[in-house]
Order: structure tokens, then C-alpha cells, then sequence
């Protein structure tokens, strides 16, 4: 941190005697921050916003973000550091909102653009989980991957991604579904090779945001005509 002190004394016979003293910081005013987030994960009370607040400014910089609601006018000012939890019990003025976040100290003050959310649109459906992986016994085998999902929302759109686990390329398919019904797909893949699974979710809504991917379930397709299963533990 660019920090320096000086001081002054005077003479006095054989003594010094302090005078004065002060201090120097150096740094740069704070840049706007960018790429402004929030989001709300389900099962929990809050909203969650995230920023960069640009390069470090060496100096006490101070974030605001502020909240106003697009319904009624009212605005509300949350202190916090790049990333802020706000309950949602807070958010009493409907569902649309202005976000925005102000970044401030001794050499000036800037404003990331304004977001405009719905608060519907920022919830983040719980990641669901693989459960099972097997491939069938039958002159043309094929593997079924077992899910379930950890969402309490009925529509949602999922997408599942699998690869050759020594290989970089994931192929991806994706579907609307019921979630009254067992998820499951299938898939003809190669026999005797190793396969990474994984699978995610989203609100059926034009703006949401996806789920975290699921963790990666690996699983060995057999040699031909030899039955296989696997479930996690």
C-alpha cells in the first residue's frame, strides 16, 4: 500500500522535540464497477449480489449498492464489499427493480450502469443429482442415466452434458420436463470406454439463470453384451 509518514522536530538544546506530523497515502479514485449479478437461490431468504469493483484503489473505498423498486419508487442503500446477501424480507416493493451499485472515496465517486430485474427471473433452481447409470442387456445396448431432481418448481428446462472422460468435447442435450415423472435419459454410446455425466436446470423463463452444473458422475460402459450398473453411494 503506497504509505508514508513525515515528521517534524525542532532543536532544542540537546533535545528533539516533536513539532508536527502527518501522513501520506497514495492511490486512484475507484473505477465503475462492471458486471453487476444478483440472484436468488432457491431454498434460501436472501438475494445475492455480486460486482467487480475494478482495479484496487489503495485508498478506504466504500460500496453502495441500491436497490429501487420500479412499483413503488421506494429506494433502499446496502453498504457491503463486492458481494452483499439481502434478505429477502427487505424487498417489500413488488418485483421489479432498479439495482445498481456506487463505488466512493477521497478522490471520487462512480456508479456501475443500472440493472433492471425481475425478481422471478433471478432464482436459481436446486442443483439436481445423478443417481444411477446402467446400460441394458440387448443385441443394441444403450445407457440410461438416472436422475433426481432437488427443485421444487414444476416447469423447469434441464440440460445434460456427457463426455469421453479422457477427452475435452462434452455433447449436450437438453428438454422441458414434468417433474412428476422420473428423469432419465438414454443414450447408444461406445462399449468398454469411460463416460463423465453431469446435468442442470433452469426456470422456464426467458431470463433465468441456470443451476450449478451436478457433481460428475463417471461411469464405464461394458464390453458388448455384458450387462452393467452403477448408483452413487
Amino acid at each position: 500500500k503506497p504509505f508514508s509518514t513525515v515528521i517534524c522536530y525542532a532543536k532544542c538544546g540537546h533535545t528533539d522535540v516533536l513539532v508536527c506530523g502527518t501522513q501520506f497515502s497514495a492511490g486512484y479514485p475507484p473505477d465503475s464497477p462492471t458486471n453487476l449479478s444478483c440472484v436468488i437461490y432457491e431454498h434460501s431468504d436472501h438475494l445475492t449480489c455480486t460486482w467487480d469493483p475494478g482495479k484496487h484503489t489503495y485508498l478506504s473505498t466504500k460500496y453502495i449498492l441500491y436497490l429501487k423498486s420500479l412499483q413503488t419508487e421506494e429506494e433502499e442503500a446496502f453498504p457491503s464489499d463486492e458481494i452483499l446477501n439481502i434478505p429477502l424480507s427487505k424487498l417489500q416493493g413488488g418485483k421489479l427493480y432498479a439495482v445498481w451499485v456506487q463505488a466512493k472515496n477521497v478522490l471520487g465517486t462512480a456508479h456501475s450502469e443500472h440493472l433492471q430485474v425481475n425478481l422471478e427471473d433471478l432464482v436459481i433452481p436446486a442443483t439436481p443429482i445423478i443417481t444411477k447409470v446402467e446400460t441394458t442387456d440387448s443385441s443394441s445396448p444403450k445407457t440410461i442415466i438416472h436422475w433426481q431432481k432437488q427443485t421444487s418448481f414444476e416447469n423447469v428446462y434441464c440440460e445434460e452434458r456427457y463426455k469421453v472422460l479422457a477427452d475435452q468435447t462434452w455433447h449436450m442435450k437438453g428438454w422441458n420436463i414434468n417433474v412428476t415423472n422420473v428423469p432419465h435419459m438414454e443414450y447408444y454410446l461406445e462399449s468398454n470406454t469411460e463416460y463423465e455425466f453431469q446435468v442442470r436446470c433452469r426456470l422456464i423463463r426467458a431470463q433465468s439463470y441456470w443451476s450449478g452444473w451436478s457433481v460428475p458422475f463417471v461411469y464405464s460402459t461394458p464390453e458388448a453384451g455384458v450387462p452393467s450398473w452403477s448408483s452413487r453411494s
